[in-house]
């Protein structure tokens, strides 16, 4: 199956944080409360280990497990492993504090003896930040991409279990080439594990970016399915 589906990098419907932004963000006009550090990097730690994002972060986990297992109650973060990538350039107040940004959070977890890597994408713009839950891995797959690929594995599901009508859930994603942000128009190839009806699966997708602009094209297979292999299928 192949389909192009643009643009690469944007999201849609982000859910707003406001808390998150109450230690960080200037007041009306652009006025800092004079605290906030004037180097982007450190602005952008500043926004990210502050309480309200924190929560928003951890609220976004607990909603994707809420629809994996709905019983589990035990999420826990490692945020001492997580890792921020921004993309383009971190703005500053004149004055300090984080004014404009974009990044994708990476943050390490379990939920119910079951391995995670949490992600969310997250903007700000004029001071005023959301963010958006992505799927959990090392995916370069960005949420509308995301969504697109998501049709496919619900497509690929209902073939590989004969139309059981099971609903599948994405518990994992993973580049299989790891240098791909340095190389953005190469194709790339990522591993999705997805469980369904008991049953853990891997489903290996390829990305075909367009020579000229910000489409992809996704090639999937129901011969790229197969079972996950043991050592996985302990870890999900």
């Amino acid at each position: 199956m192949k389909s192009t589906w643009r643009p690469l990098l944007l999201w849609n419907a982000p859910v707003l944080f406001a808390a998150m932004l109450q230690a960080q963000t200037p007041a009306a006009g652009g006025a800092a409360t004079g605290k906030e550090s004037t180097d982007p990097r450190q602005a952008m730690l500043e926004t990210r280990t502050s309480p309200g994002y924190i929560k928003g972060v951890e609220g976004t986990a607990a909603e994707f497990e809420h629809k994996v297992q709905p019983e589990c109650a035990g999420i826990q973060m490692h945020w001492g492993q997580a890792v921020a990538v921004p993309y383009g350039a971190l703005e500053t107040w004149p004055t300090g504090g984080l004014r404009k940004g974009t990044w994708v959070e990476t943050v390490p977890g379990t939920a119910c003896g079951q391995t995670r890597r949490y992600r969310v994408i997250v903007t700000m713009r004029d001071g005023k930040g959301a963010l958006q839950a992505l799927l959990p891995g090392d995916g370069y797959a960005a949420n509308l991409l995301e969504t697109d690929t998501s049709k496919y594995v619900a497509v690929l599901t209902g073939v590989y279990f004969k139309n059981q009508n099971c609903t599948p859930y994405v518990l994992n994603t993973e580049r299989v080439e790891k240098d791909h942000d340095q190389h953005p128009k190469q194709v790339w190839h990522e591993v999705w594990t997805v469980t369904a009806c008991g049953k853990l699966l891997d489903m290996t997708f390829g990305f075909i970016p367009d020579a000229v602009g910000d489409g992809t094209t996704i090639e999937a297979s129901n011969k790229d399915v197969r079972l996950a292999p043991d050592q996985k299928r302990s870890s999900y």
